[in-house]
């Protein structure tokens, strides 16, 4: 079939479409199937405060020997000297540290309060009194923070000897953690500790005891305020219950020793009988004449005080299970025997032990 010019020119014009939608199905297409089309991604991180570490406890202050009672211008540092707290792995937030604590005690009713125990640290070096009350210890501490905290222990004079133990919390506080983990507590129950060693300190009247000038064959007490009486005084810095004992040793003639007046002439008493005047009576002992000795005579009787049992000695009644800051009066004889005349002297020792104790040993 033959196709005159018209006709050809408008198969060749379809031809042309025809080739042009061929092109765009095989070459745009692809290109428009590859075109970037944007999104998003989100995640919230919770804020987290992991559990704390607390390392180089108990806090104990004893350093194995005891502690002497009265520190306050030299506080005893614990033995490791600190205690370090850092966080498990996991924390991401900063966080404040707080502590808070109790006195310690014994098992009989004594206490060191606990304001006597002061800390600081790495990063307030500030001296702070422990409180029942929360004290800072530190506060925006770093992620991976690490804090060291050192301790004193001031012992008050005259603190009773025996063992203590008290308590100690510390808390760590975080404003950017979720609610549930916001708050983290380490407790150390029986964690401050401390031996506190024995003291014993007694003191005589400044005065001698002192029988005056005298006959052979004569009974006399001592000179007024001289003997008559003088008084043994427990000093504030004992911190033991305590039984006084005394002995002696013979008066020797002091210009030729080979004379002297035995010990046992001498005798004393914890007490007299007021007379009328109210003076001394000096023939009446309601507990009795001690004579004087070479040795400590020990004895030994049971006394309840407190609900609690003890053994008691010393000389006399009211001489055993004295606390400190007290005193003791005693009341002094002599009995002159058949000796050339002269001075005399001899010496007197007083002895102060745990109650109960033998002061021979």
């Amino acid at each position: 079939m033959r196709l005159n010019k018209s006709q050809g020119v408008s198969i060749i014009f379809l031809l042309v479409i025809f080739l042009l939608g061929l092109l765009k199905v095989f070459y745009i297409n692809p290109v428009t199937a590859l075109e970037e089309q944007p999104t998003t991604a989100n995640v919230t991180i919770k804020g987290y405060l992991s559990e704390l570490i607390v390392e180089y406890y108990p806090i104990d202050f004893s350093d194995g020997v005891g502690l002497a009672p009265g520190t306050d211008d030299n506080p005893k540092q614990n033995i490791h000297g600190y205690i370090n707290i850092t966080t498990e792995p996991g924390n991401n937030v900063v966080y404040n540290l707080s502590m808070n604590a109790t006195t310690m005690n014994d098992t009989i009713g004594h206490f060191i309060p606990v304001n006597e125990i002061k800390f600081n640290s790495n990063c307030n070096a500030t001296m702070t009194e422990l409180s029942y009350n929360l004290q800072f210890i530190c506060q925006e501490i770093p992620v991976s923070g690490n804090t060291t905290v050192y301790f004193y222990l001031d012992v008050p004079v005259g603190q009773y000897n025996n063992t203590y133990f008290g308590d100690i919390w510390i808390y760590a506080h975080s404003l950017k953690a979720s609610e549930d983990t916001n708050n983290r507590t380490w407790i150390g129950l029986n964690n401050t500790t401390a031996i506190i060693e024995t003291v014993y300190e007694i003191v005589w009247d400044l005065k001698p005891i002192d029988f005056a000038t005298r006959v052979p064959d004569e009974k006399a007490n001592a000179t007024v305020n001289m003997g008559w009486p003088t008084n043994i005084t427990v000093t504030p810095n004992t911190n033991v219950f305590v039984d006084l004992y005394i002995n002696g040793t013979h008066l020797f003639n002091l210009d030729d020793p080979t004379h002297y007046i035995m010990v046992g002439n001498i005798t004393y008493s914890n007490d007299t009988t007021m007379d009328a005047g109210g003076n001394p009576d000096p023939n009446t002992y309601p507990h009795g004449l001690k004579t004087l000795n070479l040795d400590f005579i020990h004895t030994n009787n049971i006394v309840e005080r407190d609900g609690i049992q003890y053994e008691v000695g010393g000389d006399f009644i009211g001489w055993g299970l004295i606390s400190n800051s007290s005193f003791r009066y005693s009341w002094w004889n002599i009995t002159i025997p058949l000796i050339p005349g002269g001075n005399y002297g001899g010496d007197l020792r007083t002895k102060a032990v745990d109650a109960g104790w033998d002061p021979n040993v």
